[in-house]
């Protein structure tokens, strides 16, 4: 019922609302923390602390993933304070969901005149024990960026992993992005690259 209130962007009176986030306090349970979630977002001002406080320090990355996504949907803290919880979660040792949802928040997060940070971020990454595809992704995205930009930022960085990395499907897959941005290929042709025709395979 709340996720479907949630959805109908139907909001509820101040006191029960104050109920909805006492209970979430108090739940651990994953379904009805996210549906509830989305409700106390709406209310955003009243609750950041609430909000601020669960991407931070969440249950688990997942969810702590999630919902900075949502927050991020739905405007619930400052844009440079979910850019910083943004940098926290990709900086732990499984940023793989925030990875994989890249394409629904990079484009929030980069900062034109500084490319260059957003590269870092994803780079980073490639040295954190997470599967392969998830470092697929990071590279898609790091080459993607490097397509927009004079100078190619991130160009450098996917070369150097391609060489220095063991993995043979990775270093097959470095070597193309890399390929295509000298290619002059764009942003959406290395968006379509996909890493399950080069060997790899989510996890199961």
């Amino acid at each position: 019922m709340l996720s479907i209130l949630d959805d109908f962007q139907i909001a509820l009176p101040a006191d029960q609302i104050a109920e909805l986030a006492q209970a979430f306090r108090d739940s651990k349970e994953p379904t009805f923390r996210s549906a509830a979630f989305g409700l106390l977002l709406r209310d955003s001002a009243a609750y950041a602390d609430l909000i601020r406080d669960t991407i931070r320090q969440g249950s688990d990355l997942e969810e702590r993933s999630r919902c900075l996504l949502k927050a991020w949907d739905k405007r619930g803290l400052p844009g440079n304070e979910l850019r910083s919880l943004a940098r926290e979660i990709m900086k732990s040792d499984n940023p793989s969901l925030l990875i994989m949802d890249a394409q629904d928040w990079v484009p929030k997060y980069i900062n034109p005149l500084a490319p260059q940070d957003t590269i870092s971020m994803f780079d980073q990454t490639l040295s954190k024990p997470i599967e392969p595809i998830h470092k697929a992704v990071s590279l898609m995205v790091m080459g993607s960026i490097a397509t927009l930009f004079p100078g190619h930022p991130g160009r450098a960085e996917i070369d150097r992993f391609a060489a220095a990395t063991d993995d043979q499907h990775l270093k097959e897959y470095a070597g193309r992005i890399g390929e295509m941005i000298d290619e002059g290929k764009s942003y959406a042709d290395i968006r379509k690259l996909n890493p399950l025709e080069f060997g790899m395979d989510f996890p199961k």
